[in-house]
């Protein structure tokens, strides 16, 4: 596992830093923070005066020979050779360049060791002079410095699952329920310092029971199956049917054991189309099948044959009625008994169980017009018994008043007498006007149904339907092009207004479901839905098998009896728990002759969201994928700062702010509440919202990133002012404040939040305010301290204050090589205490904010400390250019990457050093756009 506290590799930036400096692997031991050669302990003049360093690969592979070698030999191999190993260690593997070069972690670590004076081990003879150790760790650094950056290497990203902050927003951006399910799974491994890392990402068994949990409870709550006015289903269940024609059977079904029906009055609302149905089984017996037919006031709707034996089975019917009390009755149609028949096989009895009975609607409201009483006078005539004739171009209208706006269906059923070269062509007009035209290829032996939606206004209004291709020719010399074309209608239905009941559904049941369900038309709706839903939660567009397989779930729950809404809530739940989903699968486009494989206009998409947004692309990205144009550097920067300006890029500002500058850690920080008691959550929420909000104007407003070291402006509310001793702020919101000229604050590390963090419960802790900025703003992290070393208050030899005794434990030599670089610049803070609070005083001492750093810069305070920070921005710029990088990527930076980093920064230094430039440089660069080829995919096509 990738350990939580390691941040992405990367050199020592502040004191005489080479102009060529190795970039560190992920797996480096030690860093150093000051400078390499040795600057702790090696007088400027001895630097200066050390060999010039090797730039070419044959130069270094010279000096290694002639000078490193020997220099190995004289001080190192009695140890680390042939003969014994300590640490694992054989220098005397290694016979020239390339075979340091494979072994570049722990080259660095030899490096490093040799320039801190650690190596030899003190009191080890001979020793080398301060001019050879200055010698070896040179050209150890430019040898680690060769990378070939003609060779583009974009690495490896193993494909990872979405954390709980990216499914928690996914879900919400995918479906609009506003909940967090996620905040329930167990919590994110974390790797160089982020929750995005795809090596430690992993999936067990307790998270994918999880992921099923969420599922089942998205769509419970997305999907709503009882919404309110028209559509929803009325369930006349055991109780409900008791006496209504059957007899009671076992779980309190009722049984139909002879020729009946079970029947009940049933009040329809309104005029509409309603679904009829009914959860039945039977007992079988005889030849044939149990059979039975739904009723309406006697009219029979539709019969059925229940072939399974004992198996509950669910049968339906759509019908147009209208309002009032009717009656709903299932029957019973062929009763079967004999014990005696001479096959066994035709003895037993048949009977008929009925379990629920149901009426759902009305899905949509209509009013159905008879084809005999529609005006014919624009040239229609009746066409025997089932319905007229448009020829010569006629058509059929009628008068109808709408009671409300809204969107309606103009539904016909109609075929015509084919002739010519096209078929038969509808009309639909409102008011005169066309709306729509439709291709009627139906025959009389198959009518068809065809329809227009329309957006039609409240008020009376006149509905036409015309025939426009009339065809006569009885004597074209081609046979199939002879006869009469004419247009018949049958039945004409007016549907609407279709989305007044579905508007009134929630939100998140409307992006499921972007369209009325209406009875009749559920397979359609649901494959439609699903394929979009699916299309958007893969994050790219899913193949005609993925959608059949939704489909098949979906027909497998209605075939059991549920619901439309049951059958989508089981289909969208295998979206939601499929890998595609759960997943960020980039596969790439073919590989390319120099070696990359580019990342799909699909991933590109999916890599900058979760980037910028912790969640799935937007239409905008989804339409650019589709015409592919994020493969342009150009316009993949444009869509970057789209989003930039987009709300939801606060997402991107309180995870990675959040995870870099580790201030989400303020909630498990509690002070000592005796020496601190005005800490309380109150304040606690202010400190983090300040330094949220700072990072906020950052990025929004593109200003420098060097404004993060030092600014003249914060954001504070009255609570927060008031701690600071800043005046002139009143009331509990956040507002920017120009400091005062004399403020000791300003930028991130004079912030309460950070301060406290940094802070041990019951003082400040000039060695984690230091340790800090080597780790997490300069990017030179220290090892971690010896075994042995106790903490400073298990000291007991320690005395005087804070800062003496800090001195004295800084004398243990397994402490005093790190605390040379942490302890100047956490004492340069001293005046801020475990809160963030200013002080002159530490109980009876004066605070003592000064300090000398190892490269000789001397600082009286905080802001001479700042000063020498700002001073180093390049280091800064680079430290925050990495993380970023490796948030965005989702790995830790490797030796290669060092290219990329370099050609980041020397473009910021060319902008100003603005955020935009930053992020639009990650995401243009090869890292971001390819992945590797790895060796098993070289022989592609």
């Amino acid at each position: 596992m990738v350990p939580a506290s390691r941040p992405p590799a990367r050199l020592p930036p502040l004191g005489l830093a080479p102009a060529s400096r190795p970039y560190r692997g992920p797996d480096a031991m030690i860093d150093r923070f000051w400078s390499l050669p040795l600057l702790t302990a090696i007088p400027l003049t001895l630097l200066l005066s050390a060999p010039r360093r090797c730039s070419a690969a044959d130069d270094l592979e010279s000096s290694f020979r002639n000078r490193i070698v020997p220099l190995l030999q004289t001080y190192c191999v009695s140890c680390h050779g042939n003969q014994k190993q300590r640490a694992d260690l054989n220098l005397e593997a290694f016979s020239d360049l390339s075979t340091v070069l494979q072994e570049r972690d722990r080259w660095e670590t030899i490096g490093i060791l040799v320039a801190d004076g650690d190596m030899p081990p003190a009191g080890t003879e001979p020793r080398p002079t301060e001019q050879e150790v200055a010698e070896l760790s040179g050209w150890v650094e430019e040898a680690l410095s060769q990378v070939n950056c003609d060779l583009r290497e974009p690495g490896r990203v193993t494909i990872r699952r979405l954390n709980r902050a990216e499914y928690n927003f996914t879900v919400q951006d995918l479906i609009g329920v506003d909940f967090r399910p996620a905040d329930d799974f167990p919590a994110d491994d974390v790797g160089y310092g982020f929750d995005t890392i795809g090596d430690v990402l992993t999936l067990d068994p307790m998270l994918l029971e999880k992921y099923l949990a969420a599922a089942e409870e998205i769509t419970r709550t997305a999907i709503d199956a009882n919404g309110p006015g028209p559509g929803r289903t009325v369930r006349y269940d055991r109780q409900a049917l008791q006496d209504k024609g059957g007899q009671p059977f076992g779980d309190g079904s009722q049984i139909l054991a002879t020729n009946g029906e079970l029947g009940l009055d049933h009040d329809f609302p309104s005029d509409g189309r309603y679904l009829l149905r009914a959860r039945v089984s039977g007992q079988q017996a005889g030849p044939e099948p149990v059979k039975l037919a739904i009723r309406l006031d006697g009219r029979p709707l539709g019969e059925f044959e229940l072939k399974a034996a004992d198996a509950t089975e669910v049968v339906e019917v759509p019908v147009v009625t209208r309002a009032g009390s009717k009656r709903f009755a299932v029957a019973f149609l062929n009763d079967y008994y004999r014990k005696d028949a001479p096959d066994p096989k035709d003895q037993g009895d048949r009977n008929l169980i009925v379990h629920r009975l149901e009426v759902q609607g009305p899905t949509d409201p209509i009013v159905s017009k008879e084809i005999e009483s529609l005006d014919d006078s624009a040239g229609g005539r009746l066409f025997g018994k089932i319905g007229r004739i448009l020829a010569s171009n006629g058509e059929v209208a009628f008068d109808h008043r709408f009671e409300e706006d809204g969107e309606y269906r103009i539904r016909v059923r109609a075929f015509g007498q084919q002739a010519g070269p096209d078929p038969a062509r509808l009309a639909f007009k409102i008011d005169g006007q066309t709306v729509d035209v439709v291709d009627v290829p139906a025959t009389e032996q198959e009518p068809g149904s065809f329809e227009a939606r329309v957006r039609i206004s409240r008020g009376s209004r006149r509905v036409s339907l015309a025939f426009l291709n009339d065809y006569f020719n009885q004597d074209h010399p081609d046979e199939r092009l002879r006869g009469d074309r004419n247009l018949i209608l049958d039945r004409v239905e007016l549907v609407g207004p279709v989305v007044s009941y579905y508007l009134a559904l929630p939100e998140s049941h409307r992006r499921i479901i972007p369209e009325p369900a209406l009875s009749g038309s559920y397979e359609e709706v649901a494959r439609r839905s699903l394929h979009r839903l699916a299309n958007r939660a893969y994050r790219r567009p899913t193949t005609p098998d993925e959608v059949e397989r939704l489909m098949t779930l979906f027909r497998l729950v209605r075939r059991d009896g549920g619901s439309f809404e049951d059958a989508m809530r089981v289909a969208v739940q295998a979206i939601l728990v499929s890998p595609h989903f759960l997943y960020r699968v980039e596969v790439g486009g073919p590989p390319r002759p120099d070696g990359l494989r580019p990342l799909t206009d699909w991933e590109l998409a999916s890599r900058l969201s979760y980037f910028l947004w912790s969640s799935m692309p937007d239409e905008q990205l989804f339409r650019a994928a589709f015409e592919g144009t994020l493969r342009d550097p150009a316009e993949l920067g444009r869509q970057a700062l789209r989003m930039l300006r987009d709300p939801k890029s606060s997402r991107f500002i309180t995870r990675f702010a959040g995870q870099w500058l580790q201030i989400q850690n303020l909630d498990a920080f509690q002070p000592d509440p005796d020496r601190f008691p005005e800490f309380d959550p109150e304040l606690r929420d202010a400190m983090r919202t300040e330094t949220e909000l700072f990072f906020t104007a950052i990025v929004r407003e593109n200003r420098s990133l060097i404004d993060l070291l030092d600014a003249e402006d914060t954001f504070l509310n009255e609570r927060l002012a008031r701690h600071y001793g800043i005046e002139g702020v009143s009331g509990a919101e956040f507002r920017r404040v120009s400091l005062p000229p004399d403020s000791p604050r300003g930028g991130l590390l004079t912030q309460a939040s950070i301060l406290t963090i940094t802070s041990n419960p019951t003082r400040t802790s000039p060695v984690k305010r230091g340790k800090y900025i080597l780790d997490q703003i300069l990017g030179a992290p220290i090892p971690p301290p010896p075994p042995d070393v106790p903490e400073l208050e298990e000291g007991p030899e320690l005395t005087g204050s804070l800062r003496q005794r800090m001195e004295q434990h800084s004398t243990n030599p397994g402490c005093a090589s790190c605390h040379k670089r942490m302890d100047p610049l956490g004492f340069g803070f001293e005046n801020f205490d475990a809160i963030g609070r200013w002080r002159d005083q530490d109980g009876d001492s004066p605070v003592d904010a000064s300090g000398r750093l190892p490269s000789g810069e001397s600082f009286a305070g905080p802001a001479d400390l700042k000063a020498l920070l700002r001073a180093r921005k390049d280091d800064f710029a680079r430290t925050l250019a990495e993380n970023l990088m490796t948030f965005a990527l989702g790995r830790g930076l490797e030796s290669f990457d060092r290219c990329a980093v370099d050609g980041i920064l020397a473009d910021l230094q060319r902008h100003d050093y603005r955020f935009h430039r930053l992020v639009v440089d990650i995401v243009t660069s090869d890292a971001f756009r390819f992945r590797k080829v790895e060796p098993e995919e070289v022989n592609e096509p």
